[in-house]
C-alpha cells in the first residue's frame, strides 16, 4: 500500500483493514482521500488508537474545521469520511460506539454566502466555455506547447478526466478507427475494476491525433510507451501538474477561471443546450462508467456502432469548432 504516512494510527490493524478494504473497493484515490482524513483528525486530537477515541474528540475537531477557510462541502466530506470509518470501526468491535455524530456546520461558507444576481450569472457561466472561449483556450495552447495543446484537445472533444488523459498509452489511442481506451493504468480509474473506458471522436479529430502521433514517433521513437511522457523521464507518463500549471496560466492571461474538469462536462453541456441527446443514448454518452442495466447493453456494441451514436449526437459548436482549431 502506498503513500501512507509513517504515524502510529497507520500501523492499528483496524486502520490498515479499512484502508486495504477501501483500495480494493473504491481504487487507490478513495483510499488516499481516507488517509488524508484520518491523519488529520489523529494529527489534531493526538491519538494513536481508533478505539480511545470520544465524542468531545470529534466535537473539538468540529469546531476547529468550523474556523477553517473550508468550504461547506468539504467540511461536510471530512467529517463524513470519518463517520463511515468509525462505523467500520464498531463493525470490528461491537461494543465500540460510533463518536461521529450526524451534525451540520451552522457558519456560513463561501459556497453558501448571498450572491447577487450578477455573480450567480456569472458563477453559472465559469461552469462551461462557449465557442468562442473554447477556440481562446485551445489557440493559447497550441502557442504555449504544443503536447498540452493536444492534451487540452482529447478533454474537449472527448469528455476524459485530465488523470486519464495524461496515463493515456499511445498503444490505446487508435486516431484512424476514432477512439480510445482510458482507465489503463490503476491511478487514472475511479474505482477498483480494471475494464477501461472507450472514448470515440470525430475523424478530424482522429487526423488531429494521427499528426500528433506522428511528431510523436519523430520525437521519441520506441523510447516511451506514453503518449504524453514525462520532460524528465521517458519511461513515466507526465504529471496532472503539469497542465494544471498551464491552466492557472492561461486563466490569468485570458481573464476568466480555466478548471480542467470543466472540460469533461463542456460537451455534455452544449449536447443539452442543442437538444441533441436523446434519452435512450444519454447514459452512454456520459464520459462515465456505465453502470445502470438498461444502459450496459451499450458496453457489447461495435465501435463503429459508438461512432455512429456520437455523431448523431454530436453538437454544432463543436462541428465548427473542431474546423477551426489548429493540427
Amino acid at each position: 500500500m502506498s503513500k501512507i504516512p509513517n504515524m502510529p494510527i497507520f500501523e492499528n490493524a483496524i486502520v490498515k483493514r479499512f484502508l486495504r478494504m477501501k483500495k480494493e473497493e473504491t481504487g487507490s484515490k478513495s483510499m488516499e482521500q481516507y488517509v488524508g482524513h484520518i491523519k488529520m483528525f489523529f494529527t489534531f486530537c493526538g491519538k494513536d488508537d481508533p478505539l480511545e477515541v470520544e465524542r468531545i474528540n470529534v466535537m473539538d475537531f468540529r469546531d476547529h474545521l468550523e474556523s477553517q477557510n473550508y468550504t461547506l462541502k468539504t467540511k461536510e466530506s471530512k467529517l463524513g469520511c470519518l463517520r463511515g470509518f468509525f462505523e467500520y470501526v464498531n463493525f470490528m468491535k461491537p461494543g465500540f460506539v460510533n463518536p461521529v455524530p450526524k451534525i451540520k456546520f451552522m457558519k456560513l461558507s463561501k459556497d453558501k454566502m448571498i450572491m447577487s444576481v450578477e455573480d450567480k450569472e456569472k458563477n453559472q457561466r465559469q461552469k462551461w466555455f462557449d465557442y468562442d472561449q473554447l477556440k481562446e483556450i485551445l489557440n493559447h495552447a497550441r502557442d504555449y506547447n504544443y503536447e498540452i495543446y493536444m492534451q487540452l484537445v482529447i478533454q474537449v472533444f472527448t469528455g476524459c478526466r485530465i488523470g486519464e488523459v495524461v496515463t493515456l498509452k499511445k498503444d490505446n489511442v487508435k486516431p484512424f478507427r476514432n477512439f480510445l481506451m482510458t482507465g489503463i493504468v490503476e491511478n487514472a480509474r475511479k474505482t477498483s475494476k480494471e475494464d477501461p473506458i472507450y472514448f470515440v471522436f470525430s475523424k478530424r479529430i482522429g487526423l488531429i491525433l494521427s499528426r500528433y502521433m506522428m511528431y510523436h514517433k519523430n520525437k521519441y521513437g520506441d523510447q516511451t510507451e506514453w503518449l504524453f511522457p514525462s520532460l524528465m523521464d521517458y519511461q513515466k507518463h507526465s504529471s496532472v501538474r503539469r497542465i494544471q500549471t498551464f491552466l492557472k496560466k492561461a486563466s490569468e492571461d485570458l481573464g476568466y477561471p480555466i478548471k480542467s474538469h470543466a472540460f469533461r462536462r463542456n460537451i455534455s453541456t452544449h449536447r443539452a443546450k442543442e437538444s441533441k441527446t436523446s434519452l435512450e443514448h444519454r447514459e452512454f454518452l456520459s464520459n462515465h462508467k456505465i453502470s445502470s442495466t438498461e444502459a450496459n447493453h451499450y458496453t457489447q456494441i461495435s465501435i463503429e456502432q459508438r461512432y455512429e451514436i456520437y455523431m448523431e449526437n454530436y453538437p454544432a459548436t463543436y462541428i465548427k469548432l473542431e474546423s477551426v482549431i489548429p493540427y
